[in-house]
């Protein structure tokens, strides 16, 4: 997801590397809104992300936020097997995680005080991920002012080239500032 050549700055974390009218527009490989300057990230959104109820029962982690693209960890916990046998996460996790980067990358577009709930979430597993750290890739690909669509990619920690599923949400916006 990250190429230094063309994408834009953003801030890694735990050391590793908007529309105005109502329809949807395609958002730029850098995370912005077609026409739109480049933004930064709200100061405090990690510690929000981090402070979720559920994320924290997850151990969930964020390891990289720019405009338009979120990068987060689940560390693995044994209850959080699916498929013993075959050593294996189980797909909620995974569908999970889904849905909370594709959150954490549309607010990067706004703040911790705007609301986004997920309308529909869609989830492809190519492969058995194994018993191990979960990392998912987010990135806004259009962005409207309440309406917002998301492609996740998950993979494990340690071998972050090998997709073990992909997402898509639909997210409602509110705005609150």
């Amino acid at each position: 997801m990250d190429d230094a050549k063309t994408s834009p700055p953003h801030i890694e974390r735990h050391g590793t590397g908007a529309a105005t009218d109502d329809t949807l527009q395609a958002v730029a490989p850098g995370g912005t809104a077609a026409g739109e300057e480049e933004m930064s990230v709200h100061p405090d959104l990690e510690g929000f992300i981090e402070s979720i109820p559920w994320h924290r029962h997850l151990g969930l982690k964020v390891l990289a936020l720019s405009p338009g693209r979120a990068r987060l960890v689940v560390p693995f916990q044994s209850g959080f097997t699916g498929n013993a046998a075959r050593g294996a996460l189980h797909g909620g996790i995974i569908a999970s995680l889904a849905d909370s980067c594709g959150n954490a990358a549309l607010w990067t577009h706004f703040g911790p005080d705007d609301r986004i709930a997920t309308i529909n979430i869609g989830v492809d597993y190519f492969r058995p991920a194994p018993l191990a750290d979960l990392m998912a890739e987010a990135e806004v690909r259009l962005l409207g002012n309440r309406i917002g669509n998301v492609h996740v990619r998950l993979a494990p920690l340690a071998e972050p080239s090998l997709t073990v599923a992909e997402g898509r949400t639909v997210c409602y916006v509110k705005r609150m500032s």
